[in-house]
């Protein structure tokens, strides 16, 4: 599941996904601006058959949140 998220960002930005990992900051690391935001959600929905709320959003600040995030939505 890591690695999907991680083809599906680098799609997205320039940052070298071999050092991306659970740490690595959406914002701060990856640079996103908030039109890559709403792709990438976007594009995880439909990869992972989940829907975010706009609560889920604000808290997700690393790529080990957005992972823990999807696990459990694909666990329901």
């Amino acid at each position: 599941m890591f690695e999907k998220i991680v083809d599906i960002l680098s799609e997205h930005t320039e940052y070298d996904k071999s050092k991306m990992n659970r740490d690595t900051s959406l914002l701060m690391d990856l640079g996103l601006n908030s039109l890559e935001v709403v792709k990438i959600v976007m594009e995880l929905e439909e990869e992972f058959e989940i829907e975010f709320s706009e609560e889920d959003l604000p808290r997700i600040t690393t790529l080990g949140e957005l992972e823990d995030l999807i696990k459990e939505m694909t666990e329901e």
